[in-house]
């Protein structure tokens, strides 16, 4: 039975925002919070149906510098998935699923290992799956790791892995980080920040002035969760994947508060529905969907 408050004992992956943008280290407690509702048109499946999404999604950190080479913070999050199925006559022929809770708890830790090296690692842990799914067969746990190294003040490039452990599988997986602050009014880099379009991903960033924002990138998400017994596929696993590309217009209203208006499309978008052991029983592409976000931060 989903219990929120026995959830926030568990964890998700959340980088502090700014982690690996060079010369950020803080000298006191730095405190932030977003709320962020997400909005997917309906879209059709490509076996019959159609389906659309609302989520909502609230985040909070903080983080201090511990001394001036070692960061070190913790970050929450909570996720509300509604999925709306109507017509579905291809995709398992039923209703697959219906309301996703997820909450994490990470422990980002940043150290300048040299004037040119800085090292990230995030350990996490998260529940996600159905209201009624089982809470240990839900939890999903793991790290990422990199080290970038700072070729100058305004350009930093870095590698790193990820390896996640937990609903009937183990991901491991790449990843690239880039800062470059092209000139004063463009910044190429990963917006690692929380957010609607969430962590990772490429995105190119334009600031006319110091008040608004114009930005655009484009990312790879996956979520994946438990299912209840009580469905088609009794404590099975369900996952959503695609492509989101997003254009970004932000208004920051003083250093603590900015809005940040999203506006995209999700591609190559995939539903699928496993068994309890994690064997695939059915999947569906659907078409290209529209999606919009408004994101309210502080910073503190």
């Amino acid at each position: 039975m989903f219990n929120l408050k026995r959830l926030f004992i568990i964890a998700a992956l959340s980088l502090l925002p700014g982690a690996l943008s060079p010369g950020q280290a803080r000298e006191t407690t730095q405190f932030s919070f977003s709320a962020a509702p997400v909005f997917q048109s309906e879209t059709g499946l490509d076996r019959g149906g159609k389906f659309s999404l609302s989520h909502y999604q609230i985040r909070g950190s903080a983080s201090r510098s511990l001394s001036e080479s070692l960061q070190a913070g913790i970050s929450i999050g909570y996720d509300y998935l509604d999925f709306d199925f109507s017509g579905v006559s291809g995709f398992a022929g039923h209703r697959a699923w219906s309301s996703i809770h997820r909450i994490g708890l990470g422990l980002p830790v940043s150290f300048r290992a040299s004037e040119s090296w800085r090292i990230f690692i995030s350990p996490s842990i998260d529940f996600s799956g159905e209201s009624d799914a089982d809470f240990i067969k839900a939890i999903r746990y793991g790290a990422a790791m990199t080290a970038a190294y700072l070729f100058r003040p305004d350009f930093s490039l870095g590698a790193g892995l990820g390896v996640f452990h937990g609903l009937e599988e183990t991901r491991v997986f790449p990843f690239l980080t880039v800062y470059w602050k092209i000139d004063e009014n463009w910044l190429l880099a990963n917006p690692f920040s929380a957010g609607p379009i969430g962590p990772a991903g490429l995105e190119l960033t334009y600031s006319p002035s110091g008040l608004w924002e114009l930005g655009g990138g484009g990312a790879y998400r996956s979520s994946r969760f438990r299912l209840d017994d009580k469905g088609i596929a009794p404590d099975g696993i369900g996952q959503l994947s695609g492509l989101p590309a997003w254009l970004r217009i932000t208004r920051k209203f003083s250093r603590q508060y900015k809005l940040d208006l999203y506006g995209g499309v999700l591609l190559n978008g995939e539903l699928r529905i496993e068994n309890r052991d994690g064997r695939r029983l059915d999947s569906d592409d659907f078409d290209p969907a529209a999606f919009m976000a408004v994101n309210i931060s502080t910073s503190f």
